[in-house]
């Protein structure tokens, strides 16, 4: 909402700032997982100290 009032966006702009910065990202992941040449899975591994 700061963003939108701050670029003097309409009301009801700031849920297509969102989707537009959402559509952004899926088409980065799917350009970079056609240049990798499959999917990107995300190893859940915990790296930091022990609980």
């Amino acid at each position: 909402m700061a963003l939108r009032r701050h670029l003097g966006l309409e009301r009801g702009s700031a849920f297509g700032l969102f989707a537009l910065g959402r559509s952004v990202g899926w088409i980065a992941q799917a350009l970079e997982q056609r240049r990798s040449g499959g999917l990107i899975r995300p190893r859940a591994v915990y790296v930091g100290p022990e609980p």
